[in-house]
């Protein structure tokens, strides 16, 4: 009996029997829970300061909405240290800002609008 031939593998099961992926996989939505974040800047990056946890701040990633200077942000994970704004709750100064940003630090489902 001789060995198998190697080829490029193309269209072809791998070797534990499971299709191939081709090209990238298919991103995800983050499944944690968004956390409220307030926007600086940390030399000519944006970065996101935990409101109510911990004091390390983390980047901003790409592909969420475009941050502004002293905003109140929703953020969730993506890697490493860095976070994906999901949604802008509003400025620092808005008390009704704030208080959504309480409610999802502590909730654990988020909170409904207001009417």
């Amino acid at each position: 009996m001789t060995a198998p031939r190697h080829d490029d593998g193309r269209g072809r099961p791998s070797s534990d029997g499971r299709p191939r992926r081709e090209g990238r996989p298919a991103r995800q939505t983050p499944s944690a829970k968004p956390l409220p974040y307030r926007v600086a800047r940390w030399g000519k990056f944006w970065s996101l300061e935990p409101l109510f946890a911990d004091d390390r701040s983390c980047l901003v990633a790409k592909g969420g909405e475009p941050p502004k200077l002293d905003e109140l942000v929703l953020a969730v994970p993506v890697h490493g240290d860095r976070r994906r704004i999901v949604e802008v709750l509003g400025t620092a100064d808005d008390v009704r800002a704030v208080l959504r940003a309480m409610l999802y630090a502590r909730a654990s489902t988020p909170p409904t609008a207001a009417p």
